[in-house]
């Protein structure tokens, strides 16, 4: 999409991405090749970065540098892919999740639904419980990104919203201080201290599970197929499989 700021008269382009789970992911990445080797757009050249759930991966990925061929080479498991991005995708946890805390800590996006401040399907999510899954996969994964705290890409914006439902685009000028590990696996530390819920995007939040339902309501792959700490292997096998069939597609 392309955007015009309000100080500025010319046009800037801005790169949006949103959930998809497990197989969304490998989609992205073949759409993020494609627009480099067929349109001759690189997306790692947006002016801003910005994403959701899987898309929030991509960008992180695409803001530390990553071209979109080493991204979809690491998920087709070919030669040429990016080594962060490749032992990310290969990481496969338990089958099952672990039995959830007997806590709603995200109540609040139900009356925030009820007074219509959240659509209806974020409100449902308010009723999942608090999950037990081990985020540091993720935690892990923007460590290695970003050793330094944040990306080099001056604009990545992980999108993520608070136990209320307010979003809140993580990195951007407006955004509390974070680092893109703690954004990723968790929540900055200035939540931590306020004792805010508020999660980014690709960990697995309220809003997060609601961008998700809203996606298979539209008939699209969005849930990840993993527990809360990351894919099952049914997740990962078809992530992979679906990789280098895109992988083939794009390159044909």
């Amino acid at each position: 999409m392309t955007y015009r700021s309000e100080n500025d008269t010319s046009f800037r382009k801005a790169l949006v991405l949103g959930c998809g789970g497990t197989l969304g992911f490998a989609w992205t990445a073949a759409v993020l090749d494609a627009l480099h080797a067929k349109a001759g757009w690189d997306p790692r050249e947006a002016d801003v970065l910005v994403g959701t759930s899987a898309g929030a991966e991509a960008v992180a990925m695409l803001g530390a540098g990553i071209p979109a061929k080493a991204i979809l080479d690491a998920v087709a498991g070919v030669p040429g892919g990016d080594a962060v991005v490749a032992a990310h995708v290969r990481r496969v946890p338990d089958r099952l999740p672990p039995v959830p805390y007997p806590r709603w800590p995200a109540a609040g996006l139900v009356r925030a639904a009820l007074r219509r401040d959240v659509d209806t399907l974020a409100g449902l999510a308010g009723l999942l419980p608090r999950g037990r899954g081990d985020a540091g996969w993720l935690r892990e994964l923007g460590d290695a990104l970003a050793p330094g705290g944040w990306v080099p890409h001056p604009a990545t914006w992980l999108m993520a919203a608070d136990l209320t439902g307010k979003r809140i685009a993580l990195g951007s000028p407006d955004a509390p201080p974070a680092r893109l590990g703690e954004v990723a696996a968790h929540r900055t530390d200035e939540q931590r201290r306020r004792g805010s819920g508020a999660r980014s995007g690709p960990a697995r939040t309220p809003a997060a599970d609601g961008d998700d339902q809203a996606c298979r309501r539209r008939g699209t792959t969005a849930a990840r197929g993993r527990r809360p700490g990351g894919p099952d292997r049914t997740g990962a096998r078809r992530s992979h499989r679906h990789g280098r069939q895109l992988h083939g597609r794009t390159t044909a």
